[in-house]
């Protein structure tokens, strides 16, 4: 556990104390609750966090998940990737609405593609995230925001539906260095 990801405040015993709590919560949540979702490392799941049953749900190492997070849709997470509060991934086919004989209650499912959430990503609060969008390493999204379509690397997005707002580098040069520093440390 890095240093650099202590609350201010908080003593080196009340850290480690929470870390174990966090731990056993994890193992918990993994496999006892959702045992079809796949981890590999360090994972921080905060109350309230859901995963659909039975979908294709791969977790890499420093994932955070925020109170009331929901995942709905097949998603893949990267590492250090942090997700605030009450973020949803949610199926952009969950429900089918343009059968003429049929209510969109007894339409069929759609099929929802697999979400990518690349590396070194942080997800703002209330963000809906729509199924089959790749958001890029290094990006961030911004807090309310609707994402429906892929964000490129390092670029910060916004607003519904999400769209560039600036990029997350001052050069294209830092915006390197950071995603050859990113392929240097991933686990």
């Amino acid at each position: 556990m890095g240093e650099s990801n202590v609350r201010i405040g908080d003593s080196k015993r009340v850290t480690n104390m929470r870390h174990i709590v966090n731990n056993l919560r994890t193992w918990y949540k993994f496999h006892i609750k959702f045992p079809w979702v796949k981890y590999k490392g360090f994972v921080r799941v905060m109350h309230g966090v859901s995963f659909a049953k039975g979908i294709d749900i791969q977790i890499g190492n420093n994932v955070q998940f925020g109170l009331n997070c929901d995942i709905t849709t097949p998603t893949h997470f990267g590492n250090n990737v942090l997700l605030a509060g009450s973020v949803s991934i949610v199926g952009r086919q969950d429900h089918t609405y343009n059968n003429p004989m049929k209510t969109i209650w007894d339409g069929p499912r759609g099929n929802n593609e697999l979400t990518i959430i690349d590396d070194d990503v942080w997800i703002g609060t209330h963000s809906v995230i729509m199924s089959g969008v790749t958001i890029g390493k290094g990006s961030i999204v911004a807090a309310g925001s609707v994402v429906t379509k892929d964000i490129p690397p390092c670029e910060i997005w916004g607003g519904n539906p999400a769209r560039l707002i600036k990029q997350r580098f001052a050069s294209e040069e830092e915006k390197a260095q950071h995603l050859q520093y990113l392929e240097k440390h991933t686990i």
